[in-house]
């Protein structure tokens, strides 16, 4: 796997770089949402994708279930939270 773009793993990943990597017939750019095979888009949705990124960020290395988590869905679930208090916000004030 060649890491083209992106960054080291220490930082956190709201803090990275989008990631640019090469990988058999395959080139993975996050900045496009893209993964292409032999120069041609291959059709991947956003959590698929963005787990693939996560683990590509980590080349050999073991990600744990947690971390993956965390770094794929805590955007989501803040996300949702904030819906959800907006939604309690909104009802307490009718």
């Amino acid at each position: 796997m060649k890491i083209v773009g992106g960054t080291t793993p220490s930082r956190s990943p709201a803090a990275v770089d989008p990631l640019r990597v090469r990988f058999g017939t395959f080139e993975l750019d996050e900045a496009n949402a893209s993964l292409l095979r032999d120069g041609k888009a291959v059709a991947v949705a956003p959590t698929p994708f963005a787990v693939l990124c996560a683990l590509a960020r980590r080349p050999g290395s073991l990600l744990s279930k947690h971390a993956l988590l965390d770094e794929v869905w805590a955007p989501v679930r803040q996300r949702i939270g904030v819906e959800d208090r907006d939604q309690r916000a909104a009802h307490g004030a009718r």
